[in-house]
């Protein structure tokens, strides 16, 4: 009776690994891996399986143009090294989208939205080149490396001469009106299946001087968009936490009194704060997220920060999950390696998929180590 038992019993494992594909081994440890599992008994065979976190090609970059008076020399130093931040995504085989909205997010003119000539902010849509108007053009400006002469258009765009938004500055606050436009004004630029880049360019700090001083003149408080983790929050729960983030920052670095002496000296608006609030936000987004300086106006400085800005774009992680080539009978054992990038983790049980927090940073080994049935 013993004999027929065991001659049943290996019947069944032949025949589950002759459906499967799947050749077994008797070998214990490492030797359990995904092409060749270990037999454990009562029907159970266990597994290594390890996912190494690469990158992906594909990435959408709202840049936000502080669009005040105050802005013309920085903003030309952007469009002038336009053409070094694309160059280098595009040496590395990246499938770029670029659009552009700005600070200003008052609906009409009054109270804070006040400017001099009554333009109507962006509130999140893309805008377009400059022209003789006074107001913004509003549309699908989306550009990517097949755009015609996307250099000298994007020169067009980031540039706002004249245009003097308001000096209420909300870059933070207009990227969360961005995205929730991602279906109509903004329709085609959030990919799906692409990572996200943030690039805030401001000489003030969110609402000018960040909810920090309530003494200066300028103060007012924060409300719920213009808080860094309230963006880093919609991203997470738009795309159901299938995007990688990067959010960097072209700011007043808190640091650096010497700039801020150089921007409020710059006539006639003699305006700048440090840009607190977006030096937070850059340090929440992590993935090596840049925070340059503003004043860094010297010959090839800001090429070589938007040469940093390009590279953390690049090397974002492609996933935030792992997929287990069989479904465990019970929590998986989960390791990183190296151990200093490990992130919280998640596994539902009867599913083969394992959810992490936030992506694993570039490079990361996950090990997973788990029995299936046979």
């Amino acid at each position: 009776m013993k004999n027929q038992l065991l001659v049943t019993s290996l019947l069944i494992v032949a025949f589950a690994a002759g459906c499967s594909n799947v050749k077994f081994s008797d070998k214990p440890g490492d030797a359990c891996n995904v092409s060749a599992p270990c037999l454990k008994g009562s029907g159970l065979a266990h597994v290594n399986q390890d996912l190494t976190f690469t990158k992906t090609n594909k990435v959408d970059i709202l840049i936000v143009d502080d669009n005040s008076g105050s802005m013309t020399t920085e903003q030309g130093n952007l469009g002038t090294n336009f053409a070094g931040l694309t160059g280098n995504l595009n040496s590395s085989g990246m499938d770029w989208q670029i659009a552009v909205t700005n600070t200003d997010v008052c609906p009409v003119a009054g109270g804070f939205c006040s400017t001099p000539n009554g333009v109507q902010g962006a509130r999140g849509r893309f805008i377009g080149p400059k022209t003789s108007s006074v107001q913004p053009s509003f549309g699908s400006y989306i550009l990517n490396n097949s755009t015609p002469n996307v250099a000298s258009l994007f020169n067009s765009i980031i540039q706002r001469q004249d245009e003097v938004g308001s000096g209420d500055e909300r870059g933070i606050y207009a990227a969360n009106l961005a995205i929730d436009l991602k279906d109509s004004s903004n329709a085609g630029f959030f990919r799906d299946n692409s990572n996200l880049a943030f690039v805030f360019l401001t000489d003030e700090d969110e609402r000018s001087v960040g909810a920090m001083s309530p003494s200066d003149p300028a103060y007012v408080a924060l409300e719920d968009y213009d808080k860094p983790q309230t963006l880093l929050n919609k991203v997470v729960t738009t795309w159901n936490g299938q995007k990688s983030i990067v959010a960097n920052s072209i700011v007043i670095k808190s640091t650096d009194s010497g700039c801020l002496a150089t921007q409020q000296g710059q006539a006639p608006y003699n305006s700048g704060h440090y840009g607190t609030v977006y030096e937070q936000m850059s340090a929440l987004a992590q993935n090596g997220s840049v925070v340059g300086s503003i004043c860094d106006n010297g010959y090839g400085s800001f090429a070589q920060m938007l040469s940093q800005i390009s590279g953390a774009i690049r090397d974002l992680p492609v996933s935030n999950s792992m997929t287990l080539n069989y479904t465990p009978v019970s929590k998986p054992v989960i390791t990183f390696i190296p151990a200093g990038n490990a992130v919280g983790w998640t596994w539902t049980p009867g599913t083969n998929v394992i959810n992490f927090s936030v992506r694993p940073v570039v490079n990361t080994v996950v090990h997973a180590e788990y029995d299936f049935s046979i």
